[in-house]
């Protein structure tokens, strides 16, 4: 799936235009980032944690040459699947497509949550995604 295979299921499951779809999600992306830059962590209730992590420099090896790099200390994210999301990817597809729609109500009734660190920097970004003009 990709950023507009996304858009267009947003839209679909939320009943969203396309292009409220898309604010939305930009808007999502934009606080995830901008808590990640900050060090802080950004938690999708039954999704999963995105947090920073820091990668020490390391030793490698060119692979034209055989010589010695120092490849230097940076800082990375990482992801850590919530329990809901690990348990809906170990379904096997014959065991998710016979979910009964009831079953498929209650999911979606029981979706992520996005909650962010930084309440204010979402919120802010959300008006911006509501406001009429450009995207």
């Amino acid at each position: 799936m990709n950023k507009g295979d996304l858009i267009t299921s947003v839209a679909r499951a939320s009943g969203l235009t396309k292009l409220d779809a898309e604010k939305a999600i930009n808007a999502t992306f934009q606080s995830i980032t901008a808590t990640l830059k900050k060090g802080d962590y950004a938690f999708v209730m039954g999704f999963g944690r995105f947090t920073v992590a820091q990668r020490q420099s390391t030793t490698g090896r060119n692979p034209r040459t055989g010589e010695k790099i120092q490849i230097p200390a940076k800082r990375v994210v990482r992801f850590t699947s919530a329990q809901p999301l690990k348990e809906a990817v170990a379904l096997s597809p014959k065991e998710a497509s016979a979910m009964t729609s009831k079953e498929n109500v209650k999911a979606e009734k029981n979706a992520p949550k996005v909650v962010v660190k930084d309440d204010k920097a979402l919120a802010k970004l959300v008006a911006k995604a509501k406001k009429p003009g450009k995207p």
